[in-house]
């Protein structure tokens, strides 16, 4: 395979948009769309650490010798939105807007596609998950068959001394490819209304708003305190939440705004 083909970007969006005129002068407008974008840098001529899911169209198809597939896969990203308008009695106007869209990817706000994703930050110190319960180290995968580790306890993940990269001590290994199903907040479904009315004063006229944000005052997480995995802590024998996929910032709540435009 020549190196450009190990090196590309493919962006692919789909979308279907509407705007219609209604009964009683009420106007109705929206649109959804489907967009995926794939990534190949399998390329990576320096560190062959950077291969791990480099290709997004074969999430899995440069894992080293024995590691397991788990049929991971890219998805599209799903969004909508409706508007409309609709006149009432006594002059005034009610517009309001629906919008579902897809979470943050990576789970934060602050990571990239280089530095985002579920991963593991490992140093030539690290081991694999061990917790000690009533003072003996014991190892920890709940997620493998029968909860038994395939290591011992304290087991180093990077045996001797070897380092991270030649630049650094540690290495960042990717979990679950950047972008996959499950590596996103939740999705933000959000309604807004808004009420307003011409008021007629002589020469001059005043335009008073009424205005409600996130009508049913959703909680969606749309931001995660930490993608880095780090093995949970153990006190008085029982597992302590860490954060590991913790959240850390939600939706705004219902928002209420009253204001007024005044021309002359």
């Amino acid at each position: 395979m020549c190196i450009r083909d190990r090196y590309q970007r493919k962006f692919r969006s789909f979308g279907f948009n509407f705007n219609a005129r209604l009964p009683k002068g009420a106007t109705l407008f929206g649109g959804f769309g489907f967009d995926r974008l794939l990534e190949n840098t399998c390329a990576e001529p320096d560190n062959p650490n950077l291969l791990r899911y480099c290709n997004d169209a074969d999430p899995e198809g440069n894992l080293p010798s024995g590691d397991a597939k788990h049929g991971y896969a890219i998805p599209f990203l799903k969004n909508g939105k409706l508007a409309g308008t609709l006149p009432l009695p006594y002059g005034i106007s009610l517009s309001g807007s629906f919008q579902s869209n897809m979470g943050y990817p990576n789970r934060s706000l602050t990571t990239s596609r280089t530095t985002g994703g579920t991963s593991w930050v490992l140093s030539n110190g690290s081991v694999y998950p061990t917790v000690t319960i009533n003072g003996v180290a014991q190892a920890y995968c709940p997620a493998c068959p029968n909860g038994v580790a395939p290591w011992a306890a304290n087991q180093r993940v990077i045996a001797g001394t070897t380092r991270g990269t030649d630049q650094s001590a540690n290495l960042t290994v990717r979990l679950i490819p950047y972008n996959a199903e499950g590596q996103y907040t939740d999705r933000v479904n959000q309604l807004d209304f808004k009420l307003a009315k011409t008021v007629g004063l002589g020469r001059v006229k005043v335009l008073p708003t009424l205005e409600i944000f996130n009508v049913f005052n959703a909680d969606p997480v749309i931001l995660q305190r930490q993608t880095s995995y780090n093995p949970p802590a153990v006190a008085a024998g029982v597992l302590q939440p860490n954060t590991f996929n913790q959240p850390s910032g939600i939706l705004n709540g219902r928002i209420f705004g009253v204001s007024a435009t005044v021309r002359w």
